[in-house]
């Protein structure tokens, strides 16, 4: 499977000096350590478990335009912040080793956000919280609510799943992989690149 990461230089020189490059709990933004938790959880069900016990994901790109363009084009900004170097490496992977997701609807995830499968869905997540007397500010409260929102994030794995109204079509989607390492034998190009 081929798969674009885009790294900072530290992290290209690690992995050139140590020969692999492998994600870390404690570079985790704070607001979003639960949300890689979850995705830790989640990939070592679904791939494995990780190499080391504080292992966190390394994130490469599927599709970063859809099926048509799935290589991430240097030239847009927001890749790393504005003109820090950097490298784009392209790597095969094993589909056995990477765990796929849509990049739009991991913000719910990252934003511990309901994700709905539908408009309908969306709507019956509303009213239920109404029946409880919450509301989108105080939903995390309840157990009952917390697990239900959690388990709504799977459909981050449905990349077939579209809603017109909210996804765009399967071949248009931003699809992200996310796998424990990445090893210089995967490599098979790297774009050094000055972000914009």
């Amino acid at each position: 499977m081929r798969l674009w990461t885009i790294q900072r230089i530290p992290a290209w020189q690690q992995l050139q000096a140590t020969g692999s490059l492998r994600g870390r709990a404690e570079r985790v933004p704070s607001d979003w350590r639960d949300a890689y938790a979850w995705m830790r959880t989640q990939m070592t069900e679904r791939i494995g478990p990780p190499p080391e016990q504080d292992a966190s994901p390394v994130w490469a790109w599927h599709w970063y335009a859809g099926s048509r363009r799935p290589k991430p084009d240097l030239r847009y900004r927001g890749h790393l912040g504005k003109g820090e170097a950097g490298v784009r490496i392209e790597i095969e992977a094993d589909p056995e080793a990477v765990v796929l997701s849509d990049f739009i609807d991991w913000h719910a995830v990252l934003n511990n956000w309901h994700l709905a499968a539908s408009p309908d869905d969306d709507d019956a997540f509303d009213a239920a919280l109404k029946t409880k007397g919450l509301d989108h500010g105080n939903y995390r409260s309840d157990p009952e609510v917390a697990a239900n929102i959690m388990k709504s994030w799977e459909l981050v794995f449905d990349l077939e799943r579209h809603v017109p109204e909210w996804t765009r079509p399967p071949d248009e989607r931003m699809i992200q992989a996310a796998l424990w390492e990445v090893r210089m034998d995967q490599i098979r190009e790297v774009s050094p690149f000055v972000s914009r």
